[in-house]
């Protein structure tokens, strides 16, 4: 009984450790085991710059919803982390190849931005309204794949969540990992320094190396895809 115990407590102080090492203790459960498990990502906290997930802030009424967000400590410049809902068993189903979507989500998520914002006419043509990072910004910054840039116009009577007139789009994607937007809100002020707040927003969020094993969640009808070579019929486990 004592060495079960003592078994539970290592994998607990170890599974601790592990996302202290990350970075992501601040995040709530959830958001934490996607990055954690699914995604491989790290956060390294910046200089002036306070993460917190106490506050709900929707942005655009109800364009997004996060409560996993970075602060300037003046205030100025927000950014909202829109972790993306893993696939379930049933969209499985309904989906031939989920590995293969999964890998173009990125692709969809800006096509859907680029619609609720300017218009389904406009989104036919939607490789317009955004830039791609070089590879060598990319890998350099995120240890990533791709990187989509979308600058939305501003609004100044319904602003995208008070009191940030400003919005640009960062979604960061990597093979087999999914993607995750990031959402960066500012004001006047902030518009000043934002090349400085981008830079450092840039250089707190990276894709490990190492491939994560674990691709289960808290719940039981979460699935993930496992690229295994072994495993070509079955890309998922529950």
């Amino acid at each position: 009984m004592r060495k079960n115990c003592f078994c539970i407590l290592f994998v607990c102080v170890f599974m601790n450790a592990s996302l202290a090492q990350k970075g992501l203790e601040w995040m709530p459960t959830w958001e934490r085991s996607v990055l954690d498990s699914v995604m491989n990502l790290h956060y390294l906290n910046q200089e002036n710059y306070i993460p917190d997930s106490k506050t709900l802030i929707r942005v655009n009424k109800g364009m997004i919803s996060s409560n996993v967000h970075i602060a300037s400590k003046d205030s100025h410049f927000l950014t909202l982390l829109d972790i993306v809902q893993p696939f379930r068993l049933t969209d499985s189903m309904l989906i031939p190849n989920v590995q293969e979507w999964i890998n173009k989500e990125h692709i969809f998520l800006a096509k859907s931005l680029i619609k609720s914002i300017y218009g389904e006419e406009n989104a036919k043509n939607w490789g317009n309204y955004v830039r791609y990072l070089s590879k060598e910004e990319v890998e350099k910054n995120f240890n990533a794949d791709t990187v989509i840039c979308i600058s939305l116009p501003p609004m100044y009577e319904e602003y995208y969540a008070k009191p940030y007139p400003y919005c640009q789009v960062l979604i960061i994607q990597k093979e087999e990992r999914g993607c995750l937007p990031m959402y960066f809100l500012y004001d006047e002020e902030g518009k000043k320094n934002l090349d400085q707040h981008i830079i450092a927003m840039m250089s707190s969020l990276r894709y490990g190396e190492e491939k994560p094993l674990l691709r289960k969640l808290i719940n039981e009808d979460v699935v993930f895809f496992v690229p295994n070579p072994q495993q070509k019929k079955q890309n998922i486990i529950r």
